[in-house]
This record gives C-alpha cells, structure tokens and sequence, in this order.
C-alpha cells in the first residue's frame, strides 16, 4: 500500500484509478485477515505500516481495538471499490488487467464484500442495527453487485458451482483455481472429507455422524439432504449415509492432472455469499425485534431448498430456526461456530460450559514457537 505510489511514478502503464482500486483491495484483505485474528484470538498486534522486519516484539492490542479499526477499513474500501468490475461503475471505469468482469465474479474484493463484512463485523459486536443496514445493502443492490441465490444443485456441483469460487451465487471467495497452477493435493477440505468412490480412500479423515446429520436435517423434503421412512436418501451433502461412517460430499472441486486418475482439489474457501447475508439479516432483524420479517427472510431460503415455510406458531423459537437454518445452509464453510458464540449457544454444541468460555476457553491458545518469537505476547489467560 505504501509502495504503490512509487509505482504509479515511475511506470507509464499504472494509472490513479488502478492505484486507488488496489489499495481498497489490500485493505479489504488486511481488514479481513484482523477480523478474523481478532474472533480467533481475541487481543494481537495490530500492524498497520511498513514494519522493516522489527514487528517481532510488538505488543498485543486490544480485540476491541483490531475490531475499530477493522470497521474503518472496510469503510474506507468500501467508499473506494466498485460493486462489479463490468468496467461500468463510477469507482473503475474500463477493463482491470485486461480481463473482463466475469473473470473477476467473486474473486476480489467489491463494495458487496465490503458490505457483507461489515454486517458480520457489527453483528459480532452486538450492533445489530448497523449489521442489519449493511446486510440490506447487499441485499438490495443484487443487479449491481451481480450475485443471486445459488441453486441448490450449484452448492455440490464439483467445478462450475459455487465452490469452484466464480460463481454469482458467491460474494468473496478465495480462489484455488487449477488453470492457474493453484489446485493442490494437501491442504483443502476435501483431502479430508471426502472417500471412495470419488478418491481413493476407504473411509474420510473427518466426517459427521449419521445421528448428527439427521438432527440437523431433521425436515423432509430438504433438496440438500433428507431421508424418507423407507430409507431413501437425496440430495449430494452427504453420500455413503448407509455407512459406518458417511462421506460429507457437499464441496468436492477436484481437478484431474494425470492417468491414472490422480486428484487435486481446487475448491474455493467462501467467505461470504448471497444465502449468508440474507441470513444474517435475519438474525438482525429478530434481535431488533422486528419478528415478521426475520421470519420473511429465513422463508427466502427455506423455500428455495424444499422446506416448508417457517411457522411462528408451531415452528418454535426463531433464532433457533434461524441459526439451524444457516448450519445446514453453510454447512462446512467456517460459519458454525461463530454463530453459535456470537449468540452465546457454544456450551450447548461444544461441551465448553459458560464459566468456561467466559474464561476464554473460546480464544485459540497461541502456539509456543509464537510465544518465543515475540516474548512481548503472552498466552491467552484459560491456557496458561
């Protein structure tokens, strides 16, 4: 960010609009990594400038500190990004890099993104009026933004779906695309999820047990999981149900590179699309108790996966609808367990008591080699 202005001095091809457009795109990413920083390990140093290697006895701020600054970021992005890179909006006018908008669907920041971090950033803060403003922008400016509901068969489809990253079902996802050498055989979820018959593994490394998938897709007629009374299993979030052990096969972007077959993933880690704001704004919405339309917004999903719609009068408490609705929605894409803390639900789900999370049993302890590193950090208090 610092260096970019040198660039623009001394390279006739860079240009003001370029510059101003690269660095909201590096706030947007600095920002997300701090928010991020700041739910997983509460206080850290907060490193804003050109560090010239002396950042390793930096002290830890405050995560109510990271979260301001994290809001200013985003804002200051925000004001900066276009909402596509069609080479229409006022933020850019022409083509980015010499590639069209469709090529960047998805993969680089935009306002969107800016709007949908935001609305978690401030929903994770208790400030739920803000969240919900945000969540409405993204809402209402869907044809700007060029994002939609997702399909449901795009949720599970291997490479042209919605965790094949450029997809307008798809906010921000960062990208692992294997036209470009970034697929892998390591390091992606589906080298531990998945087995035979779409990798040459007996049984999965992690996976959810069949009494848990059936609590959590408990209502008949899901599209993306259910079973009947006579056993029928559809839907593609899970296969091998029958099984000791079923495969959670909802995200399985791989890319062939060789015969025999041999497998590297290439899936997208999405940080955010349509179906989670959407969502979210309904949480919102029932924390400012507006109750009528929360159950509006949840329904918008509902619906469009096969449920019926929501029933205040015999459908049970809303929140729970809600974040029930989002677990199998957002079902392994990162969301879970920051739902469950941030509406203090995780000593139901996670065997952590509230004395304990109070504690700090919910921060991540920080590794000994950081601790070493940076003997100004100390660990975090429940695991010292």
């Amino acid at each position: 960010m610092q260096k970019l202005p040198q660039v623009l001095e001394k390279d006739i091809r860079y240009n003001e609009q370029n510059m101003k457009v690269d660095i909201a795109s590096v706030r947007f990413l600095r920002a997300l990594a701090y928010f991020y920083i700041a739910r997983i390990w509460g206080d850290a140093p907060l490193i804003s400038d050109v560090v010239d290697n002396d950042f390793n006895n930096r002290q830890r701020e405050s995560q109510a500190r990271i979260l301001d600054f994290v809001q200013q970021e985003l804002v200051a992005a925000a004001a900066a990004l276009p909402w596509n890179y069609n080479g229409q909006q006022p933020e850019y006018l022409g083509v980015y890099y010499d590639q069209g908008g469709s090529f960047w669907q998805s993969r680089i920041a935009s306002k969107a993104a800016c709007y949908a971090m935001l609305a978690h950033l401030n929903a994770w803060r208790g400030d739920y009026a803000s969240c919900e403003s945000y969540a409405r922008l993204v809402y209402e400016n869907t044809s700007l933004g060029n994002y939609t509901f997702a399909a449901t068969a795009s949720l599970t489809t291997e490479t042209a779906g919605v965790f094949g990253g450029q997809n307008n079902g798809v906010i921000f996802a960062l990208t692992a695309d294997a036209n470009f050498q970034e697929s892998a055989a390591k390091g992606h979820l589906e080298d531990w999820t998945l087995s035979t018959p779409l990798v040459d593994k007996t049984t999965p490394d992690i996976f959810i047990p069949a009494d848990s998938i059936l609590q959590i897709f408990s209502e008949p007629n899901d599209q993306r999981f259910a079973i009947s009374q006579s056993g029928a299993v559809t839907g593609d979030y899970f296969r091998n149900f029958t099984n000791p052990v079923p495969m959670f096969s909802k995200i399985k972007a791989r890319s062939f590179t060789q015969e025999p077959l041999y497998n590297d993933f290439q899936s997208a880690i999405v940080i955010t699309r349509y179906e989670d704001i959407v969502l979210l704004r309904a949480e919102a919405l029932y924390y400012l108790n507006d109750i009528s339309n929360a159950v509006v917004y949840l329904n918008t999903i509902r619906t469009r996966r096969g449920l019926t719609e929501f029933d205040t009068q015999t459908g049970g408490n809303v929140l729970t609808a809600i974040l029930k609705e989002r677990q199998r929605e957002l079902l392994g894409e990162g969301h879970r367990w920051f739902d469950l803390l941030r509406n203090q639900r995780a000593d139901l789900y996670s065997g952590l008591s509230k004395d304990q999370i109070q504690a700090g049993a919910a921060l991540w302890p920080l590794a000994q080699s950081t601790l070493i590193n940076n003997p100004s950090l100390q660990q975090n208090s429940f695991w010292k």
